[in-house]
């Protein structure tokens, strides 16, 4: 199957099951050849992904005079903290903030450059060992903490969800998203947050539990 017609079958799917009003497609490009690339962004996509701050760098220089629109990047797997200096400023959205150390470090990163650095939150929503992010409590205990930062910009949520739960277990991470995302509507009604979460195996079931983004990368490169 072409990426066409891979992008052609996401679209449908997101068309029959968001349930969110406008919902973002995430290219997880990190495994994607650059021609992959270039290809998904001449057929309309314009957010892509990558996982490691470096690698990415160089793929966004050498491809960025070759797309045919605007593009931005999103760093969504875990920043390290020695890394911070090098993503801050070069991606439109960090998705993967985990901790409120590292939300002071890019804060002071931001600060140095005069910008304000879009990015959400991690949440470890099952609570997986293996998985980076708040926790669920930690993350409203720390709410007025988060929010503190003046050269940050929190857009929203992110969470990955455990493989192996049971169905009943994964409705309840999803209702726990959408919870804490109105958590974060309440205490700021004025803005606008996206939800994301959903990946190649399971954004059918994101998207109808309320997601406004979703990270593909198999789906659509592999």
């Amino acid at each position: 199957m072409s990426i066409a017609e891979k992008l052609n079958k996401i679209n449908e799917n997101i068309k029959r099951f968001a349930t969110s009003a406008n919902v973002k497609l995430v290219a997880v490009s990190k495994y994607a050849e650059d021609s992959q690339v270039l290809e998904a962004e001449k057929l309309g996509v314009n957010i892509f992904a990558e996982n490691y701050v470096s690698p990415a760098l160089e793929k966004m220089a050498r491809l960025k005079d070759r797309f045919t629109g605007e593009v931005a990047w999103h760093l969504t797997g875990t920043l390290q903290k020695n890394k911070v200096n090098k993503a801050v400023g070069n991606f439109a959205l960090i998705q993967s903030v985990d901790s409120i150390s590292l939300l002071e470090r890019i804060d002071s990163r931001s600060k140095n450059l005069a910008i304000k650095q879009e990015v959400l939150i991690q949440i470890n929503v099952s609570a997986s060992p293996s998985k980076h992010g708040f926790s669920v409590a930690g993350f409203q205990e720390n709410l007025d903490k988060i929010f503190s930062f003046e050269n940050v910009e929190v857009k929203g949520l992110m969470t990955m969800f455990e493989k192996e739960e049971s169905e009943s277990s994964f409705r309840q991470q999803i209702k726990v998203m959408n919870d804490l995302k109105n958590l974060l509507q309440s205490k700021n009604p004025d803005n606008e947050f996206d939800l994301s979460m959903g990946m190649s195996s399971d954004y059918c079931e994101a998207l109808s539990g309320g997601a406004s983004m979703i990270r593909i990368g198999r789906e659509l490169f592999g």
